[in-house]
């Protein structure tokens, strides 16, 4: 399999975690309420694919257990999946888990009142798909499970290169460049010509 391109993806969730304000007896449910934050998770997949496209749209993935995002998506019921260009934004989610990541992730993505988390714009990300997860045709296979989401929405972050995708091969990421259209009009012995004489 390593010689099987795979692309990469991010998939993001959040979590409710209590702040470290401390809480007295008399504090009524509406103040723990309150000290309640949205903490994002996420993690670097290279089982993001497509299930169906009509009449409703389907992606699923794999996410090997345990792990925190897996826990985040059960409880939120919901993901983000973002295409990505950079490897540097690639290795940030391959961090173990812990406050070194918790840290990078918190400093690259960011959360709405509605929906989130996203990335940030700039960091790399091509495209994104907002998900709810569907719990009936998800499964657990040995330690991983197979997550399938209903894609509700989906666009393309802004600054960013999106004639560029990455993919990973043969143990190395290895970017993906759309070629110039004009090229497919151009007569392929020129190119073996081209190819001989270097």
């Amino acid at each position: 399999m390593r010689q099987v391109p795979n692309s990469l993806t991010i998939i993001l969730s959040e979590t409710l975690v209590r702040s470290h304000s401390s809480l007295s007896p008399q504090d009524s449910e509406s103040d723990a309420m309150a000290v309640l934050q949205r903490k994002p998770t996420g993690l670097l997949v290279s089982s993001f694919n497509t299930v169906t496209i009509n009449p409703t749209p389907f992606v699923s993935f794999n996410i090997k257990l345990p792990s925190s995002t897996h826990s985040a998506i059960l409880a939120s019921g919901s993901f983000t999946a973002s295409g990505i260009n950079s490897a540097e934004l690639a290795q940030k989610f391959l961090l173990p888990s812990g406050p070194k990541k918790s840290h990078v992730i918190k400093a690259c993505t960011f959360t709405t009142e509605e929906e989130g988390p996203w990335l940030k714009s700039g960091q790399g990300g091509v495209w994104w798909m907002r998900c709810n997860w569907v719990q009936e045709k998800s499964v657990q296979v040995g330690d991983h499970a197979i997550m399938v989401g209903e894609v509700i929405s989906a666009g393309k972050y802004d600054k960013t290169d999106e004639r560029k995708s990455l993919f990973y091969l043969n143990g190395a990421y290895r970017e993906c460049v759309t070629c110039d259209p004009g090229r497919t009009d151009k007569d392929p012995s020129t190119d073996e010509k081209e190819n001989r004489g270097s």
